[in-house]
């Protein structure tokens, strides 16, 4: 496996621990939801965000339930232009474009940038 590929597999794996992350923090906010609702009187309408100490403490954790959980799932998903972008100057692609070259060329074949040599 070349540099990209490793690279690729770590981006993949941080995304994926991100979203592990995100979604224990999910789980634990509807622990405590569920808790909530158990405990709400039958006689009772069950309203998480107007409790007495539940309501900030709901949305902060939901927030932060989010935000990794939208950074992990693009980084395990959708993070193919951000390592394109990262690995443009990786020997054998073209510092310009990104464009994969063959060892004897001397310039891209997209864009004509000549390509400097492999160090």
């Amino acid at each position: 496996m070349n540099e990209r590929g490793w690279f690729t597999l770590l981006v993949r794996g941080l995304g994926l621990l991100f979203t592990l992350l995100a979604l224990r923090s999910a789980a634990g906010l509807g622990a405590n939801l569920l808790v909530a609702w158990f405990n709400t009187p039958r006689n009772q309408a069950f309203t998480p965000l107007t409790g007495t100490n539940m309501s900030s403490y709901t949305i902060a954790q939901g927030l932060t339930a989010l935000v990794p959980l939208g950074a992990g799932l693009y980084l395990l998903f959708g993070g193919g232009r951000m390592i394109d972008w990262l690995c443009k100057s990786v020997v054998g692609r073209c510092v310009a474009c990104g464009h994969r070259l063959a060892g004897d060329e001397p310039a891209c074949p997209e864009c004509g940038v000549r390509s400097r040599p492999a160090s």
